[in-house]
């Protein structure tokens, strides 16, 4: 994923073939799944997890009007089956917030840990 300004570049790549999503939103979300028509025909395996958080973080970031609302779907667990924040998945995550030069970086459990604020 490539940001700038109010440009978000999603890149997906597979083999010998790659898919450049240019989006204008405010917000973006991705999992662990192609989201390129193009590429899906590369997919060979995809998790229900990912298809649920997906459509659970899409639903949810709608509502997001800040950084403790990014922080708050990042640590969501409500869907016990399916959460965003898996106690033994999740590795990191990361808000980048490209117009103000920030990125917001959490090592571990967003729903356990802390998020550390870089100026860029």
């Amino acid at each position: 994923m490539l940001v700038q300004n109010d440009e978000i570049v999603n890149i997906e790549v597979a083999a010998e073939d790659v898919s450049l999503q240019r989006l204008r939103r405010t917000a973006f979300t991705h999992t662990n799944h192609y989201l390129s028509p193009k590429m899906v025909q590369y997919e060979k395996f995809h998790t229900a997890s990912s298809l649920h958080r997906y459509d659970r973080a899409c639903g949810l970031l709608s509502t997001c009007t800040s950084i403790a609302g990014v922080k708050s779907l990042l640590s969501d667990t409500a869907d016990s089956r399916y959460p965003i924040c898996r106690e033994k998945e999740t590795i990191a995550s990361i808000i980048m917030l490209p117009q103000k030069r920030e990125m917001y970086v959490c090592r571990g459990h967003p729903c356990a840990g802390t998020y550390k604020k870089y100026t860029l």
